[in-house]
């Protein structure tokens, strides 16, 4: 070419193709110009091009890679052996979800339910559990009746002096638990 001469050039970054054009105001001599082959390779280019090209994935994922989780849910009493209550029976529902009943460092998720009435041996609290991975785990609980808090069972509070087991597979939830308090702190 006469004039300007151009020569494109294709750089690759980061799986994108930016064309860059580079121009010289001075004819050079002894070249030719050459296409710039810039298609994607295919299985049936013929080209003598062995090579093939990977796709980049450029779609965003809109689930989590996280694994899935699935509610409990049930009720919590007491039995009549846990009479008279310690304060007045009303307090904070505590429960706590773990991989060893005896062992509160194991908790995977737990919950609560403020001013949950317990008075009466007959009184049933419901309860939901959100975000519980599969799995095999013991549901704990406690009936915080001296507004003391859910470390720690102290006088009066109602509570399990054995665990519930419960099983979530498949992220199923699981539904129609009971718990039922057995004990009382004096």
């Amino acid at each position: 070419m006469k004039g300007i001469s151009r020569l494109f050039v294709v750089t690759l970054l980061a799986g994108g193709i930016v064309p860059v054009m580079a121009s010289c105001d001075q004819e050079e001599k002894g070249t030719t110009d050459t296409a710039v082959d810039t298609t994607a390779d295919t299985p049936d280019d013929t080209a003598g091009d062995t090579s093939t090209d990977t796709p980049v994935d450029t779609t965003t994922d809109t689930e989590p890679d996280s694994t899935c989780s699935a509610t409990i849910s049930g009720t919590v009493g007491r039995t009549i052996g846990t009479c008279p209550p310690g304060i007045d029976g009303v307090g904070t529902l505590c429960l706590s979800l773990r991989t060893d009943c005896t062992d509160g460092s194991t908790e995977v998720t737990s919950t609560t339910v403020a001013s949950a009435n317990m008075s009466y041996p007959t009184n049933t609290v419901p309860f939901t559990i959100e975000d519980v991975p599969d799995g095999s785990y013991q549901l704990y609980g406690l009936l915080d009746d001296d507004m003391s808090g859910c470390d720690d069972v102290t006088t009066g509070d109602f509570y399990s002096s054995t665990c519930l087991s419960v099983t979530v597979a498949s992220c199923e939830d699981v539904t129609g638990l009971a718990l039922i308090f057995t004990s009382k702190c004096p």
